[in-house]
């Protein structure tokens, strides 16, 4: 809740809901972040990248799409619901 009382659905009009199931290796995932970036004009400002599943474990997923740093606890959206969150982000 932020100072005004507002969740962030109040305060942006989106719900993104949890997923029922894991996501696959070949499922699209899209990941929308504010991570640092190394053109300036577009660092630390929304973005979003999308690519397929390559690895999954009870861990960890890997993903196909560009990550940049300091994007933890951005979540990683399938089909419009959240299947993970970014908590390690691993770049290279």
């Amino acid at each position: 809740m932020n100072s005004l009382g507002q969740k962030p659905y109040d305060r942006y009009g989106v719900f993104r809901p949890t997923a029922t199931s894991a996501a696959s290796v070949g499922n699209a995932v899209s990941i929308w972040g504010y991570g640092m970036d190394t053109n300036c004009v577009n660092s630390q400002r929304q973005q979003t990248s999308s690519g397929s599943v390559n690895v999954v474990s009870p861990a960890y997923f890997q993903f196909s799409g560009a990550l940049r740093a300091r994007n933890c606890g951005t979540p990683a959206i399938r089909n419009g619901a959240i299947v993970a969150v970014l908590a390690e982000c691993m770049v290279g």
